[in-house]
């Protein structure tokens, strides 16, 4: 399954490069950082807000 990555610059001014949890991402959207469970791993996504 392919994934969508991007830079994301967050409100408090980290720019981080994450995997993006959205069908049709695009420029200029807010997003939420979440975290993602595999196991004993955790990882961060991004995915829109509102």
């Amino acid at each position: 399954m392919p994934y969508t990555v991007g830079v994301v610059d967050l409100a408090d001014g980290v720019r981080i490069a994450t995997q993006i949890l959205a069908d049709a991402p695009a420029a200029d959207r807010p997003v939420e950082l979440i975290a993602l469970a595999y196991g004993n791993l955790t990882l961060f996504a991004v995915r829109p807000v509102g």
